[in-house]
């Protein structure tokens, strides 16, 4: 009793998005009857558009406790069991055509055992067993009965354990924030629809979490370290939503506030990694994957197992184009041959911490054309000259060799080195550099050196 007042209120006037379209009468009593009258029997694993006959052959069997002679006090515990039943589904029938769509096959659930009591009532009235005379009658219907339901229910058991589990699985979201801590580099953000998916980044995510909070709230207040997190809300939504509680993970935001702050977000990172999954419950008619497409280039699209298909989409919002040099944390001025110069670089954290993934982002400026592909390779090393982390790829993952560097164009490309949690004391340093993946042949620098020294730092015991 205390909560139905809190019940009410979501079901009445939810805080979320509409998901569901309203129908007609006479369509949801259609479909209510039908995926009701399978789900209470066989539940949601078996197809309601094959089996509803059976589903109604059984509900006939359902009304004979009610119809027909029999003793008063039994029809009236067989009138009282079907209240429990018809009760909630009439509840939800007109609540959901007068108020609000709220009907849902996985609500029948909650009242199955009224039906199944009612079920063996009704064939216990049809198999006579009330009554010594007929044996072979009963053990014929019983048999016939028994073959009703075993059938069906072991489709359902095998669609449940083969398909559901298969198919629909919870979805793996563990799996999809590791991928983006995998690739977040220090000048990146995350974008993830409000309401279920961003508990999953404050859960899985692996290292400190800087922000989260809403577009139409961001930047944050002050500087950050640590991961940025921006849940979206629903594009020209009521903005009733949510309550219009500040608080509430939904939140109503019309889209030309969108766009231009979408438009601050590019202005701040090399790349939103955009975690998806029901977004089209937030923006019904795609906005914000219009405004991606419109103003990003997409690096990486990769979806994961689950009933949702949740993906995670990398959007950089540089172009190869850029030829003016970013706000750099550090600035560097040292040249490779080749015509290829390192401006500077990212680092996060700063100074490198053991135990935390060290997320670099280099950029460079090709002063001239590179007639190889240069691999860039990153290592953290003590003063012995032992490597304790790195990291080795080609920039930007393969995607923009060295040899398609055009003339002053800037690129940059981000590594993570794990950094052991297990780093004895004493001086350390963080190199960089190019080489040769066909012969292990690194590309010198001006002044005669293989590799640039982009920090050193004392880790203290």
């Amino acid at each position: 009793a205390p909560w139905l007042p809190i019940a009410l209120r979501q079901a009445l006037h939810p805080p979320v998005p509409s998901w569901r379209q309203a129908v007609s009468w006479g369509e949801l009593a259609v479909t209510m009857l039908r995926q009701g009258s399978v789900a209470l029997i066989f539940g949601q694993s078996i197809s309601t558009d094959r089996w509803w006959p059976v589903g109604l052959l059984l509900l006939g069997v359902v009304l004979l406790p009610l119809l027909g002679r029999g003793r008063k006090r039994e029809k009236l515990a067989g009138w009282l069991l079907a209240s429990g039943l018809v009760g909630p589904f009439l509840l939800i029938f007109v609540t959901s055509q007068l108020l609000s769509p709220l009907y849902h096959v996985r609500y029948v659930n909650l009242y199955s055992p009224f039906y199944v009591i009612l079920l063996a009532a009704g064939w216990y009235r049809i198999s006579g067993f009330g009554s010594a005379a007929r044996p072979r009658r009963h053990v014929l219907l019983t048999v016939a009965f028994l073959i009703l339901l075993l059938i069906p229910t072991a489709r359902s058991l095998q669609g449940y354990w083969h398909n559901r589990f298969a198919y629909e699985a919870a979805d793996d979201l563990r799996g999809a924030v590791q991928h983006i801590a995998d690739r977040l580099g220090p000048r990146d953000a995350i974008l993830v629809n409000a309401g279920y998916l961003y508990p999953a980044i404050l859960f899985y995510w692996p290292e400190d979490i800087g922000w989260v909070g809403r577009l139409s709230n961001y930047p944050p207040a002050s500087p950050l370290q640590g991961a940025i997190v921006i849940t979206t809300g629903h594009i020209d939504g009521d903005p009733n939503i949510g309550w219009g509680d500040p608080a509430s993970d939904f939140y109503a935001i019309d889209h030309e506030t969108a766009a231009a702050q979408l438009k601050r977000v590019f202005d701040d990172f090399n790349t939103v990694w955009l975690l998806r999954g029901y977004d089209t419950v937030n923006d019904p008619d795609g906005f914000i994957r219009q405004w991606l497409q419109a103003h990003g280039e997409l690096i990486e699209d990769t979806v994961f197992a689950g009933q949702t298909y949740v993906r995670v989409q990398g959007w950089r919002t540089v172009l190869h184009e850029r030829t003016a040099i970013p706000p750099l944390a550090h600035r560097l001025t040292d040249e490779f041959n080749n015509g290829i110069q390192l401006l500077g670089y990212d680092l996060s954290p700063d100074p490198p911490e053991p135990g935390r993934a060290l997320r670099l982002t280099l950029y460079w400026r090709a002063d001239g054309p590179s007639n190889r592909s240069w691999k860039v390779f990153n290592q953290l090393l003590d003063t012995q000259w032992q490597v304790h982390s790195q990291a080795d790829a080609l920039p930007l993952t393969g995607r923009h060799p060295t040899t398609q560097w055009q003339t002053g164009e800037i690129v940059e490309s981000t590594f993570i080195l794990r950094v052991p949690a297990d780093l004895p004391p004493g001086e350390y340093r963080l190199i960089s550099g190019f080489y040769d993946e066909s012969n292990g042949e690194r590309l010198p620098l001006t002044n005669g050196d293989d590799f640039i020294t982009l920090q050193t730092w004392q880790l203290p015991p």
